[in-house]
């Protein structure tokens, strides 16, 4: 392998994940996706750096469904925590 290879697929991998902990983990709300997702669809059509633009789509979409998936696993598991805790303030005035 060398260095451009690495740049190429392992930057795209780096795309790939933050798309997947932008959409499914709550802490990543401040990742500014969308300047990313502009600069790899800017570089996928004048350049030859990334691979073809269907396997972009399709891997940002798949990274957008585990990520999904991923968010509503967390919430499913950890949400009966915080709606059983009779203690809390915030849901004492709620209920």
């Amino acid at each position: 392998m060398d260095a451009e290879s690495i740049m190429r697929y392992g930057g795209f991998a780096l795309i790939c994940i933050l798309v997947f902990c932008s959409v499914g983990l709550f802490f990543c709300f401040f990742i500014p996706i969308g300047g990313l997702l502009f600069a790899v669809g800017l570089l996928a059509a004048t350049d030859d750096a990334l691979p073809s633009i269907s396997v972009i789509c399709l891997l940002l979409t798949l990274s957008g469904i585990l990520g999904s998936l991923a968010g509503y696993g967390i919430g499913r598991s950890t949400g009966n925590f915080f709606i059983l805790v009779q203690n809390r303030v915030f849901f004492a005035e709620v209920i």
